[in-house]
């Protein structure tokens, strides 16, 4: 079955992030790292496992640059598997469209094979007229089971590790050998 896998232990904050790479200077530490080949030359799996490391975020491009910073930090720890941010909320064709064309510029150089998108319908509207945006993260997370990984009526690969992460933490070194005490 799936292992689902919510951590904080593995991860840190985005103002370490920032200070990392404030100390070495942003432009000069990212583009070594993109244009490193080694760097980008990391496997969908490790150990025999399928990795699926997963984010949920919304529409905003506040969010863009948290997703910029955690797609980096998978890139430089050498994280197996792919990594999807899951975009949850656009109110418009043209907002959905912004943000794919940033991550076709800024994020899936980094690893074309790897690094993917998923838009989802805005979960956070109730019945009742109210917002209740919290419900996009565990909604989005199944609407991308369902139509990317085939749950539940044909997976692609039952056997498969999702780890669903915030954001704003970054993996500062990668999850593998599925006993998470590396």
């Amino acid at each position: 079955g799936i292992c689902l896998f919510l951590s904080s232990r593995l991860a840190v904050s985005h103002q370490t992030v920032e200070r990392e790479l404030t100390t070495r200077g942003p432009v000069d530490t990212v583009q070594r790292a993109v244009f490193d080949e080694n760097a980008l030359d990391v496997s969908t799996t490790s150990g025999g496992y399928e990795y699926h490391i997963v984010f949920s975020t919304g529409c905003s491009l506040y969010q863009d640059w948290q997703s910029y910073v955690f797609f980096y930090q998978a890139m430089v720890s050498r994280q197996p598997g792919t990594i999807t941010r899951i975009v949850s909320g656009c109110e418009d064709e043209a907002s959905e469209k912004t943000m794919r064309e940033l991550f076709d510029k800024e994020i899936r150089p980094m690893s074309p094979d790897r690094f993917k998108i998923h838009f989802t319908p805005d979960y956070s509207k109730l019945d009742n007229g109210k917002t209740f945006v919290y419900f996009n993260k565990p909604f989005g997370m199944r609407h991308w089971m369902e139509n990317a990984l085939g749950f539940p009526k044909t997976p692609i690969n039952e056997d498969a590790i999702v780890i669903l992460v915030d954001p704003d933490q970054a993996i500062i070194r990668p999850f593998t050998n599925n006993n998470f005490a590396n």
